[in-house]
């Protein structure tokens, strides 16, 4: 997905062809690729937090079954 806009505002990967912002004096960006990498971000951190939240859980529970296990075997 190109990272800019020209003058016509079309896309382009070249950042001199593309249209300047008179205020900042930066290249325009394409608002679609913004959103696209912000979205993709924020799906890459829900996803590795779910993640993390099973393995928690696991652990968790393989600690008590542990325990558990521990206190029934001694005679």
């Amino acid at each position: 997905m190109p990272r800019f806009l020209d003058e016509n505002g079309e896309p382009t990967h070249d950042e001199k062809a593309a249209a300047v912002d008179p205020e900042s004096g930066e290249p325009v960006t394409t608002p679609a690729r913004n959103l696209w990498v912000t979205e993709t971000a924020l799906t890459t951190a829900l996803n590795t937090s779910y993640f993390v939240e099973s393995v928690a859980t696991f652990s968790i529970v393989m600690g008590f079954a542990s325990c558990w296990r521990g206190s029934g075997s001694s005679s």
